[in-house]
């Protein structure tokens, strides 16, 4: 794939590979999030949203995303690895 690193593989099961992306969200949210984290699985595509108040705190927003019931409940190998394209644009 063009832009791919050479290593890059697609998902061989649910949970295995989640893409993320982050977005500024203008005004500011009532909770005061600035931004908000999309996470999709890359092989079953189920995406979720998550406001956050700062970039930093993306790990954490992943780590929350893997104890969620719906990702326990439907990637029985749980969510495996975190893709993103490194910030640094917003």
């Amino acid at each position: 794939m063009k832009g791919f690193d050479s290593d890059y593989k697609n998902a061989s099961f649910a949970g295995e590979i989640v893409q993320s992306d982050l977005a500024v969200q203008i005004p500011v949210s009532l909770q005061g999030n600035k931004y908000f984290a999309t996470l999709t699985g890359q092989y079953s595509s189920y995406t979720s949203v998550k406001g956050i108040a700062a970039k930093s705190k993306t790990p954490e927003t992943f780590e929350a995303y893997k104890k969620s019931n719906i990702v326990r409940k439907y990637y029985p190998e749980g969510a495996q690895h975190l893709n993103s394209n490194g910030g640094g644009k917003i």
